[in-house]
Protein backbone atom coordinates (compact mmCIF):
# COMPACT_ATOMS: atom_id res chain seq x y z
CA UNK A 1 0.00 0.00 0.00
CA UNK A 2 1.49 3.54 -1.12
CA UNK A 3 1.03 6.27 1.08
CA UNK A 4 2.65 9.92 1.43
CA UNK A 5 3.77 11.19 4.57
CA UNK A 6 4.13 14.42 5.18
CA UNK A 7 6.85 15.36 7.74
CA UNK A 8 8.00 18.57 9.21
CA UNK A 9 11.08 20.06 9.50
CA UNK A 10 12.94 18.56 6.47
CA UNK A 11 14.71 21.21 5.86
CA UNK A 12 17.71 20.37 3.55
CA UNK A 13 19.49 17.23 1.77
CA UNK A 14 21.00 15.86 5.29
CA UNK A 15 16.74 15.99 6.36
CA UNK A 16 15.91 14.18 3.57
CA UNK A 17 18.58 11.36 3.56
CA UNK A 18 17.41 11.06 7.34
CA UNK A 19 14.14 10.27 7.02
CA UNK A 20 14.92 7.79 4.21
CA UNK A 21 17.26 6.18 6.78
CA UNK A 22 13.96 6.59 9.52
CA UNK A 23 11.82 4.61 6.82
CA UNK A 24 13.99 2.15 6.30
CA UNK A 25 14.60 1.36 9.52
CA UNK A 26 10.74 0.89 9.98
CA UNK A 27 10.53 -1.30 7.35
CA UNK A 28 8.82 0.60 4.63
CA UNK A 29 9.91 0.92 1.15
CA UNK A 30 11.00 4.40 -0.05
CA UNK A 31 9.44 5.26 -3.36
CA UNK A 32 10.49 9.11 -3.04
CA UNK A 33 11.86 11.82 -0.93
CA UNK A 34 11.59 15.51 -1.15
CA UNK A 35 11.30 18.28 1.58
CA UNK A 36 8.26 18.11 3.91
CA UNK A 37 7.28 14.62 1.97
CA UNK A 38 7.76 10.81 1.25
CA UNK A 39 6.08 8.07 -0.53
CA UNK A 40 6.20 4.90 1.01
CA UNK A 41 5.22 1.53 0.35
CA UNK A 42 4.99 -1.30 2.78
CA UNK A 43 2.45 -3.41 4.98
CA UNK A 44 1.00 -2.47 8.61
CA UNK A 45 3.23 -0.19 10.35
CA UNK A 46 3.17 1.38 13.36
CA UNK A 47 2.64 5.44 13.24
CA UNK A 48 2.98 6.01 16.66
CA UNK A 49 6.43 3.95 16.81
CA UNK A 50 7.73 5.87 12.99
CA UNK A 51 6.30 9.56 14.84
CA UNK A 52 8.42 8.78 18.12
CA UNK A 53 11.68 7.59 15.62
CA UNK A 54 11.04 11.03 13.58
CA UNK A 55 10.92 13.21 16.61
CA UNK A 56 14.18 12.29 18.32
CA UNK A 57 16.04 13.31 15.17
CA UNK A 58 13.82 16.32 15.42
CA UNK A 59 10.84 16.10 12.70
CA UNK A 60 7.10 15.17 12.82
CA UNK A 61 5.16 13.22 10.98
CA UNK A 62 1.81 15.69 9.89
CA UNK A 63 -1.22 13.81 10.12
CA UNK A 64 -3.58 17.59 10.46
CA UNK A 65 -4.52 18.74 6.66
CA UNK A 66 -3.97 22.13 7.94
CA UNK A 67 -0.78 21.59 9.10
CA UNK A 68 0.11 19.82 6.31
CA UNK A 69 -1.04 22.31 4.04
CA UNK A 70 1.37 24.91 6.26
CA UNK A 71 4.08 22.57 6.42
CA UNK A 72 3.93 22.02 2.25
CA UNK A 73 3.38 25.76 1.89
CA UNK A 74 7.08 26.49 3.61
CA UNK A 75 8.34 23.46 1.95
CA UNK A 76 7.73 24.92 -0.96
CA UNK A 77 9.20 28.34 -0.06
CA UNK A 78 12.31 26.80 1.46
CA UNK A 79 13.01 24.90 -1.70
CA UNK A 80 12.83 28.06 -3.91
CA UNK A 81 15.49 29.51 -1.97
CA UNK A 82 18.05 26.27 -1.50
CA UNK A 83 17.58 25.48 -5.45
CA UNK A 84 18.41 29.14 -6.19
CA UNK A 85 15.51 29.64 -8.07
CA UNK A 86 14.65 32.94 -8.16
CA UNK A 87 16.82 34.24 -10.30
CA UNK A 88 15.19 33.34 -13.33
CA UNK A 89 11.50 32.55 -11.21
CA UNK A 90 9.02 33.56 -13.88
CA UNK A 91 5.26 33.80 -11.29
CA UNK A 92 3.89 35.37 -8.79
CA UNK A 93 5.08 33.98 -5.26
CA UNK A 94 0.89 34.01 -4.67
CA UNK A 95 0.80 32.44 -8.30
CA UNK A 96 3.55 29.49 -7.54
CA UNK A 97 2.09 28.57 -4.47
CA UNK A 98 -1.22 28.55 -5.24
CA UNK A 99 -0.61 26.19 -8.53
CA UNK A 100 1.44 24.30 -6.39
CA UNK A 101 -0.97 23.60 -3.61
CA UNK A 102 -4.18 23.28 -5.52
CA UNK A 103 -5.40 25.78 -2.85
CA UNK A 104 -6.72 29.56 -3.46
CA UNK A 105 -3.87 32.00 -2.33
CA UNK A 106 -6.14 33.96 -0.20
CA UNK A 107 -7.05 30.97 1.68
CA UNK A 108 -3.70 29.63 1.87
CA UNK A 109 -2.42 33.43 3.06
CA UNK A 110 -4.99 33.43 5.95
CA UNK A 111 -4.48 29.89 7.01
CA UNK A 112 -0.46 30.53 7.08
CA UNK A 113 -1.05 33.49 9.39
CA UNK A 114 -3.56 32.08 11.36
CA UNK A 115 -1.15 29.15 12.24
CA UNK A 116 2.13 31.05 12.04
CA UNK A 117 1.75 34.24 13.30
CA UNK A 118 3.47 35.59 10.50
CA UNK A 119 2.63 36.49 6.78
CA UNK A 120 3.79 34.13 4.03
CA UNK A 121 5.61 37.07 2.72
CA UNK A 122 7.23 37.95 6.16
CA UNK A 123 8.24 34.22 6.11
CA UNK A 124 9.77 34.11 2.97
CA UNK A 125 11.78 37.40 3.69
CA UNK A 126 13.11 35.65 6.92
CA UNK A 127 14.05 32.36 5.17
CA UNK A 128 15.90 34.59 2.54
CA UNK A 129 17.55 36.41 5.40
CA UNK A 130 19.06 33.23 6.68
CA UNK A 131 20.11 32.28 3.36
CA UNK A 132 21.90 35.27 2.76
CA UNK A 133 23.89 35.25 6.42
CA UNK A 134 24.75 31.92 4.91
CA UNK A 135 26.57 32.78 1.78
CA UNK A 136 27.98 36.44 3.76
CA UNK A 137 29.94 34.07 6.30
CA UNK A 138 31.08 31.83 3.61
CA UNK A 139 32.17 35.26 1.54
CA UNK A 140 32.33 33.01 -1.94
CA UNK A 141 29.88 35.19 -3.72
CA UNK A 142 29.61 39.27 -3.78
CA UNK A 143 26.08 40.73 -2.33
CA UNK A 144 24.89 41.63 -6.54
CA UNK A 145 24.85 37.65 -7.06
CA UNK A 146 23.62 37.04 -3.92
CA UNK A 147 21.18 39.71 -4.51
CA UNK A 148 20.16 38.33 -8.17
CA UNK A 149 20.10 34.43 -7.27
CA UNK A 150 17.37 35.23 -4.52
CA UNK A 151 15.34 37.33 -6.71
CA UNK A 152 15.92 40.37 -5.12
CA UNK A 153 15.13 43.91 -7.27
CA UNK A 154 18.48 45.34 -6.50
CA UNK A 155 21.61 44.66 -3.88
CA UNK A 156 20.01 48.23 -1.96
CA UNK A 157 16.92 46.45 -1.65
CA UNK A 158 18.62 43.41 -0.28
CA UNK A 159 20.39 45.65 2.05
CA UNK A 160 17.62 47.43 3.48
CA UNK A 161 15.78 44.10 3.94
CA UNK A 162 18.63 42.39 5.62
CA UNK A 163 19.13 45.77 7.70
CA UNK A 164 15.01 45.79 8.83
CA UNK A 165 15.69 42.08 10.09
CA UNK A 166 19.02 41.68 11.59
CA UNK A 167 20.31 45.14 12.60
CA UNK A 168 23.21 45.06 10.51
CA UNK A 169 24.11 46.21 7.05
CA UNK A 170 25.26 43.23 5.08
CA UNK A 171 28.76 44.48 5.07
CA UNK A 172 28.62 45.06 9.24
CA UNK A 173 27.48 41.33 9.37
CA UNK A 174 30.06 40.00 7.18
CA UNK A 175 33.16 42.12 9.31
CA UNK A 176 31.42 41.38 12.86
CA UNK A 177 29.89 37.92 11.85
CA UNK A 178 27.77 38.21 15.18
CA UNK A 179 27.00 34.25 14.13
CA UNK A 180 23.23 34.59 14.70
CA UNK A 181 21.97 32.35 12.06
CA UNK A 182 18.75 30.39 12.58
CA UNK A 183 18.29 26.78 11.38
CA UNK A 184 15.80 27.17 8.36
CA UNK A 185 12.90 25.06 10.37
CA UNK A 186 13.23 27.22 13.43
CA UNK A 187 12.56 30.36 11.28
Amino acid sequence: MKQTLRIKNMVCDRCIKAVRQIMEDHALSVEAVELGQVVVSGEDFSKEKLSQALQEEGFALLEDPESRLIEEVKGLLRELIHQEGLSNFGLKLSEYLAEKTQVEYTRLSHRFSEFTGTTIEKYFIQQKIEKIKEWLEYGEMPLKEIAFRLGFSSEAYLSNQFKKMTGYTPGEYRKKNPGQRRTLDSV
